[in-house]
């Protein structure tokens, strides 16, 4: 069996920085956050935060101790292990660009401030929800490098699950706050790619 230790670096190293970026503009948006409407239940925050944190045991046990959880072991050649580095870097600098652009806009949960405005800088330019993108690169990262269906599939289904029920909430919200804004801004871009010609 090849040594997994490159691999559980490159993932911990991507772990950390994914961490760094959502704590400091978490941070930034708590200090400014007072008066946002909030628009997502706590029974959906809190299931969201349970998947979540079952799913970071599993990463950190197979970063301390990755014997314990080869039974979920996927049989990936090394070149496609090592492909989970570029992808997990061009996600985690997208998460980096996204958060910058929304500033004070971002929150963890789906919500308005008084002071919301609609960006459409940066990568919004060309998609509505390309924090969501960068997130799966991320994740699609995990799974190749950790070469384990439960981790990186576990993150990838339960993100999927929050995406399809939040997209159409977030959507309607936003379009009820910015009307007509909103809907030509739908128009232009793609949901969560560019649209085709864009």
């Amino acid at each position: 069996m090849h040594d997994d230790h490159p691999f559980r670096l490159a993932l911990a190293t991507l772990l950390a920085l994914t961490a760094a970026i959502r704590v400091y503009y978490q941070a930034q948006s708590f200090e400014s956050g007072r008066g946002s409407e909030e628009f997502e239940g706590w029974l959906n925050v809190t299931l969201r935060s349970i998947a979540g944190l079952a799913g970071f045991a599993a990463l950190i046990t197979y970063l301390v101790s990755p014997a314990r959880m080869a039974w979920a072991a996927l049989p990936l050649p090394g070149w496609l292990r090592w492909l989970g580095a570029p992808v997990g870097a061009v996600g985690v600098a997208g998460l980096w660009r996204v958060h910058r652009e929304l500033g004070r806009n971002f929150r963890g949960t789906l919500h308005l401030r008084p002071e919301h405005r609609l960006v459409t800088s940066g990568p919004y330019r060309w998609v509505r929800h390309p924090m969501y993108t960068a997130i799966y690169a991320i994740l699609i990262s995990f799974l190749l490098l950790s070469a384990n269906w439960f981790i990186g599939g576990g993150f990838i289904a339960v993100f999927t699950a929050v995406i399809v029920s939040r997209l159409p909430r977030e959507e309607a919200v936003m379009t009820a706050r910015f009307g007509d804004e909103y809907r030509a801004y739908m128009a232009r871009t793609g949901r969560l790619l560019p649209r085709r010609g864009a």
